[in-house]
């Protein structure tokens, strides 16, 4: 109803404060493609907690850390810069053996190896951390094949808004000399009309 009367007027600029809280999540898609098509033609400014609500109708992120923008940048130059000085393989592989982690761990370039249970039975969700400027996805898959695994998916990911979100605020955070925590708070654009 907020958002209704706010339209009345035909606002060029719009704020909205958490546009999706308490919504059901047929709403949420409705409210997410309401938004997207109001950037259309005007400027939205989305003011959000939900990480994974602005991935999806945004293509602008100002992130705002203890009164500091900390970061303005469109949403794919972020997220590819997020990484860090790393890259990463997803990969999800049925009858992995014993043996794969150690395997996947000796591939020049692997600096982490992280894995738990997919939801179908024997098989294994893989997040394999690789060096900047280094794709071993062929040498993960000779490896995953020589082991008797079967590669359901391999692929290279990028981080999560998320995760994004919490490299950027710990290094604030480490920067701060009274070593005081900190509260951290995001300011989003969205995919169209945005300024």
């Amino acid at each position: 109803m907020g958002l209704a009367g706010a339209l009345v007027s035909d606002p060029p600029v719009l704020i909205l404060d958490e546009p999706t809280v308490g919504l059901d999540p047929n709403q949420v898609f409705e409210m997410r493609d309401l938004i997207r098509e109001l950037a259309a033609n005007r400027t939205i400014l989305l003011s959000t907690h939900i990480l994974p609500e602005v991935e999806a109708v945004c293509s602008r992120v100002l992130l705002i850390f203890e009164g500091k923008l900390i970061a303005d940048e469109s949403i794919d130059r972020l997220l590819r810069s997020g990484g860090g000085d790393r890259a990463r393989i997803r990969a999800v592989v049925r009858h992995a053996d014993a043996a794969l982690d150690s395997r996947l761990r000796a591939i020049v370039g692997v600096e982490s190896v992280a894995s738990e249970p997919a939801l179908e039975a024997d098989t294994t969700r893989w997040r394999i951390e690789v060096a900047a400027g280094v794709d071993a996805r062929e040498e993960v898959l000779r490896t995953i094949l020589a082991g008797g695994g079967v590669p359901l998916e391999l692929a290279a990911a990028r981080a999560s808004l998320e995760e994004v979100f919490g490299q950027l605020t710990r290094s604030e955070s480490r920067s701060d000399s009274r070593g005081e925590p900190r509260d951290g708070a995001l300011r989003a654009a969205p995919a169209a009309g945005a300024a």
